[in-house]
């Protein structure tokens, strides 16, 4: 015993690659950390965007996302969603709203703004009271920063 916990002193706790799932709810089996790219799309056409230190971290069914999403809209309209979420909703949840801020100058929205999550995607469609967020809220080039943490299925 003296062995194991100076083992986990020394090079934490690891876990394997593959989940294994254990019946007892009270263990701790899945922990993952790692990166995301984002999608943008503008009226489901692709527009250019580059991603600032996107990441999560993952343990068990709750996967907390992070990170900076800019993009350049050009001729494109209609709705903007950013997909390639980390993991897909969990399908018992239904779809839930997560809030996201913008940089100064990115939205010309004075609505409440959140983006929801569609059960078993990874989509996140950007939304505010009256609908969705369309290429008309935002700027010609948009700074979204997110954090916020999810059930995956």
């Amino acid at each position: 015993l003296e062995n194991k916990l100076d083992t986990i002193q020394t090079s934490g706790i690891t876990f394997p690659a593959t989940v294994h799932d254990s019946s007892n709810a009270n263990t701790l089996d899945d922990y993952e950390e790692g990166t995301w790219t984002p999608v943008v799309t503008v009226g489901g056409t692709g527009v250019s965007e580059t991603a600032t230190d996107c990441g999560y971290t993952k343990v068990g069914q709750l996967c907390h996302v992070y990170g900076r999403v800019s993009f350049i809209k050009a001729s494109e309209t209609g709705a903007v969603n950013i997909a390639g979420l980390p993991f897909n909703l969990a399908s018992s949840g239904g779809s839930v709203a997560v809030p996201f801020g913008c940089a100064a100058g990115t939205v010309t929205s004075t609505a409440n703004m959140f983006a929801n999550i569609d059960t078993g995607t990874d989509v996140l469609h950007l939304a505010q009271q009256a609908g969705d967020l369309t290429h008309a809220s935002f700027a010609a080039t948009a700074n979204i920063h997110l954090s916020f943490t999810y059930y995956v299925a």
